[in-house]
């Protein structure tokens, strides 16, 4: 009896301390949210970063990941590709990572990473890596560029998966921008002018 009891309240301390345990969890944020691009001459190009964050108070000790990002279909705008994180942005991995793409069609973008060895301790918010994308001249309009969770996942250092609780999505504005009125008005000015010249 008194083993059996021993036994149980083992058993508790197990549980409790595994329940104890805070398991560690990211936020991710495609930035910026807020871009602007003239279409009017040609085509446009732009980038957006792909962060993670821990939040505040807690760290990740992270070892890979897999990324989706997509776009609108058929509205004119498709991702190029993937770098590094520049330099002057804190990057998640070393020399701001080695990120390839896998099923790159167009309006989606897949992104792969993983360290060799050891892990990266990330206690607040660093880059993943950079995605590129064209938008067609002539194209106008705001288009979302999201962080699809189904596809993607994080990875720690005990091979664990690592939740996904928030995402942030970005967002590019295309225009065309027309002349202003003052332009106008100049450019009115200027041709009849020039036909005085030629009728003086």
């Amino acid at each position: 009896m008194q083993r059996t009891a021993l036994q149980l309240i083992a058993l508790i301390s197990a549980v409790l301390l595994l329940t104890s345990v805070a398991t560690s969890a990211a936020v991710i944020e495609v930035s910026p949210t807020d871009q602007v691009l003239d279409t009017t001459s040609g085509p446009a190009m732009g980038s957006v970063d792909v962060y993670i964050d821990p939040g505040l108070g807690q760290t990740i000790n992270l070892t890979a990941y897999t990324a989706q990002l997509t776009l609108p279909t058929a509205a004119g705008i498709a991702f190029t590709g993937v770098a590094p994180v520049p330099a002057g942005i804190d990057a998640a991995f070393a020399n701001g990572g080695s990120p390839n793409t896998f099923g790159l069609i167009g309006e989606q973008l897949g992104v792969a990473d993983d360290l060799p060895a050891g892990f990266a301790v990330i206690s607040d918010k660093h880059a993943l890596f950079r995605a590129n994308f064209t938008i067609a001249q002539g194209t106008t309009g705001t288009f979302n560029i999201n962080f699809n969770s189904i596809f993607s996942s994080l990875s720690d250092d005990q091979g664990n998966i690592i939740p996904v609780t928030a995402v942030t999505g970005g967002t590019v504005t295309a225009v065309t921008p027309e002349p202003s009125t003052a332009a106008i008005t100049l450019a009115m000015l200027a041709a009849t002018s020039a036909r005085r010249r030629k009728t003086a």
